[in-house]
């Protein structure tokens, strides 16, 4: 076999110089890393190492920071001897399965600090996947709309969530204990907070942000996501 690099034969002008340009470009290409392949993340956001995972929406990275993932919500874990949520366990072994011990890319949102002190950020895994989206998709967290949220962010987690409700994938199994109680739903379209019809708060909904649905799965499938104090959620 002709060795590439040999001068090339008569009648064949630049061979030797597309073979090399051929050559270092698979290299450069194989030894790309995998964490800028992504267009999503790029060269933006910073790279850190989770320490720990509290529950399904937050981490404490290795420098002490604590990062709320922007964008979801994942049931409470119980706190001063009060009952988990309804899969709280689950979406924070998830998230942890994830991110523990992992270099993992830190994408920090507007504005950067939540009313704790918490950065909000989207978190990328070494390969660029989003840790929100699998977490959605799976069914270990829920779209959770603020008004600093990327429209476009939103509504992307939305149409995770809404086929993950559909098949009642992990915590949305969730969705048929609650239909069993009588409870009438209003949502607040401003927030997209959900409320029951009794809850604090339900009342001062102002006549052109309130709606009221027809079932809890309507809600969610619209993006609201439930106000705590109310308890929608089912414990564990």
């Amino acid at each position: 076999m002709r060795n590439p690099f040999m001068r090339p034969p008569a009648g064949c002008p630049g061979l030797l110089a597309v073979v090399t340009v051929l050559l270092f470009g698979c290299l450069l290409f194989l030894h790309q890393p995998a964490a800028f392949a992504q267009p999503d993340v790029g060269n933006e956001g910073r790279r850190a190492t989770v320490r720990f995972v509290p529950d399904g929406d937050t981490v404490v990275l290795a420098s002490g920071e604590v990062v709320r993932l922007q964008g979801i919500d994942a049931p409470e874990m119980g706190k001063d001897g009060a009952t988990n949520q309804f899969y709280a366990v689950q979406s924070r072994d998830a998230l942890a399965s994830l991110v523990m011990g992992k270099e993992i890319r830190v994408m920090s949102g507007t504005p950067s600090k939540d009313r704790y002190g918490r950065t909000l950020a989207r978190l990328f895994l070494p390969l660029g996947s989003n840790v929100a989206e699998i977490l959605v998709s799976q069914g270990y967290a829920m779209v959770y709309w603020h008004a600093d949220v990327p429209r476009r962010i939103f509504e992307n987690l939305l149409e995770l969530q809404r086929d993950a409700v559909k098949g009642r994938v992990g915590m949305w199994q969730a969705v048929d204990i609650i239909s069993k109680r009588s409870d009438t739903y209003v949502g607040n379209r401003k927030s997209k907070r959900l409320f029951t019809f009794m809850c604090d708060g339900s009342g001062q909904i102002s006549a052109k942000n309130r709606i009221e649905f027809r079932n809890v799965e309507q809600a969610f499938d619209m993006g609201f996501a439930p106000a705590r104090h109310c308890r929608i959620w089912p414990d564990q």
